[in-house]
């Protein structure tokens, strides 16, 4: 029978392998993070809501995308996303599963994969983060 003390242990255990997971997901889909490490904050056992910001650039100017991932299972991902800042003229475009879209000024989706931003000014675009 677990004890107080060895569920505390196997949660955190839980969660650090979450955590991990989405980082090794991210970096095997090929994507990386421009500016920002991803922060978790408490959530499920097993289960770790991240999110991290980048500023994209191009051509001097630039936009700052926000965005989370909290897993739903299955490698899936509810993911939501915040434009802060954005120069003007420049659309933030996000790539879902290889589908790309300009992005609103906040938005979500569920059961994505894969989930990278980029900034575009005219017909030139930044790399995806």
């Amino acid at each position: 029978m677990p004890t107080a003390r060895n569920t505390e242990s196997t949660s955190a255990l839980t969660s650090a392998l979450a955590t991990a997971g989405v980082t090794a997901a991210l970096l095997l889909g090929g994507t990386a993070a421009a500016t920002a490490e991803p922060a978790a904050t408490a959530g499920p056992v097993g289960q770790a809501t991240h999110s991290a910001c980048n500023r994209h650039g191009v051509d001097g100017h630039s936009a700052e995308v926000c965005r989370t991932w909290t897993p739903v299972g299955s490698g899936y991902y509810f993911v939501t996303w915040e434009v802060r800042s954005a120069s003007a003229g420049v659309v933030a475009q996000g790539r879902f599963d290889g589908r790309v879209v300009d992005l609103g000024l906040s938005g979500n989706r569920n059961n994505v994969k894969d989930f990278v931003t980029r900034a575009c000014f005219g017909k030139r675009c930044s790399s995806w983060a």
